[in-house]
């Protein structure tokens, strides 16, 4: 694809949706379903004919995008959570139900910024992905947004971003640019507005000179500050980060802290997992789970000022 440095072409929508191979038949309306295999969270993929004007023009989706912003708050009420777990005992397979969550109750108001840490298998992640609708509590609540979290409700997908350190949203042999435009495609994001904040996340992390290059040359570290763009490029108003700062490089942690603290005052509630402590220097509450309990919940700074 010809670009003028990391610019994209007039000709990427079609570009991207030929190389990544999407797959599912479209329905008569253009519009096709699918699971996302990268985030396990399914996303609605969006495909008709032309590829010079903007996805959100041609099906009249911008007043859905630029909707009035609205402010995350999190109630999460004696919930459980249970999964299957198995194992070979004499030749012989033996399942188990292992509780990840056990009775936990937490509230999260918007344009919170709150840490969460405990020992590996406590239950962090479990909670996350309670809060973003992929786990299904056996017993207990989650509201998110006032409601339960529905993944098959596009509002709800667009109002929240959820990055993990062990699933990617990158194209891995694809430059990074292509990442950008893709994830544009799926939420329909109007062209000027997805340019901002494009240029906006790249400069803050420092990803210009990775535009042009596909994820699977980059260190760590630069994967961490291109999936953390990618994550936030659609401005969620619930921002959840499973371990994704723990591989960031420490040079950049102030400025990403600093990108956290600015979208919190804005009213965006973020919750996230790190065991390094000072990548929690930004949450307003420490909560520390272990076991599937919540064992400590420790206000570190004033309240939140996100309204």
């Amino acid at each position: 694809m010809a670009e003028v440095g990391w610019k994209a072409g007039s000709e990427e929508r079609a570009f991207v949706c030929r190389r990544v191979h999407l797959q599912g038949e479209a329905s008569a309306s253009g519009v096709r379903r699918e699971a996302n295999a990268v985030t396990d969270i399914p996303v609605d993929l969006v495909m008709l004919d032309g590829a010079s004007s903007s996805l959100a023009e041609r099906i009249g989706l911008e007043g859905w995008f630029c909707m009035r912003k609205v402010h995350a708050r999190v109630e999460i009420d004696r919930v459980c959570i249970e999964y299957e777990s198995w194992r070979y005992e004499r030749m012989r397979k033996v399942t188990q139900r292992i509780r990840a969550l056990d009775d936990i109750t937490l509230s999260i108001s918007p344009g919170e910024v709150v840490g969460v840490r405990g020992p590996n298998g406590s239950g962090k992640s479990s909670l996350l992905r309670a809060m973003c609708g992929v786990h299904t509590p056996v017993s207990g609540a989650v509201l998110v947004f006032g409601k339960p979290p529905d993944l098959f409700d596009p509002e709800f997908k667009r109002r929240i971003a959820y990055s993990s350190s062990r699933r990617t949203s990158l194209l891995p042999d694809l430059p990074l640019i292509d990442s950008f435009i893709l994830r544009r495609e799926l939420f329909a994001m109007p062209r000027a507005h997805w340019e901002g904040r494009m240029h906006s996340l790249v400069d803050r992390l420092s990803l210009g000179a990775l535009m042009n290059r596909p994820p699977r040359e980059f260190s760590q570290g630069q994967r961490a500050r291109a999936e953390l763009a990618i994550a936030l490029l659609h401005g969620p108003s619930l921002i959840l980060l499973d371990e994704t700062t723990e591989t960031l490089d420490l040079e950049y942690m102030p400025r990403f802290l600093a990108l956290l603290d600015e979208l919190s005052t804005d009213g965006a509630t973020v919750c996230m997992i790190s065991h390094r402590p000072d990548d929690l220097e930004c949450a307003h509450r420490i909560v520390t789970i272990d076991g599937g309990r919540v064992v400590g919940d420790e206000r570190v700074r004033g309240e939140a000022t996100g309204t």
